[in-house]
């Protein structure tokens, strides 16, 4: 019979809620999220815009804006120029886009993604490669924002996407 010392005990790591990870992209040429809830601003897009994707679909670029990212030991990081791209499998964050618009640098090992002053910004994992460390602020304003647009279509009123497929075209003064 075995005793309490035979038991090994195992504690699983953090729960992490999928959806909210990104994965650091050297291919990618933008960055995208498809959780409207991460973005600090947003604004929608005016024309139809699209992104090819992993699979080759062609996926709608709902709008764009800031992603503000915590780190440890308070380091905030923003991500300015995110795409919302709703049907987007993962969400990612560009390498190749911040090198080609900043000084910024990176490395990676077989372990981790470093910026150039050696700060660690990703881990890498087998299935998921490497993921982006920081964990995105959810605005404390998202639920009202939120509820505004659910309260809004419950009372029938159509969203500006299915509007603009109806062929209104609303004056310079609004926005929709």
């Amino acid at each position: 019979m075995k005793g309490a010392s035979d038991i090994a005990w195992k504690v699983p790591p953090p729960a992490v809620h999928v959806g909210d990870t990104y994965t650091l992209d050297s291919g990618a040429n933008l960055h995208m999220t498809k959780n409207f809830e991460h973005f600090s601003d947003y604004v929608s897009a005016t024309s139809v815009e699209t992104v090819s994707g992993i699979p080759g679909d062609i996926l709608q670029i709902m709008g764009t804006g800031t992603v503000i990212f915590n780190g440890h030991n308070g380091q905030r990081i923003s991500v300015s120029n995110v795409a919302y791209v709703p049907n987007t499998s993962r969400n990612l964050i560009s390498i190749r886009m911040i090198t080609r618009n900043t000084d910024a640098r990176f490395s990676f090992d077989d372990r981790y993604c470093y910026m150039q002053d050696g700060t660690i910004i990703g881990e890498y994992f087998p299935v998921t490669l490497y993921q982006f460390i920081f964990s995105p602020i959810i605005p404390a304003n998202y639920s009202l924002i939120a509820n505004n647009l659910n309260m809004h279509s419950r009372l029938g009123h159509p969203s500006g996407r299915v509007m603009r497929k109806l062929g209104y075209s609303p004056s310079s003064e609004f926005k929709i």
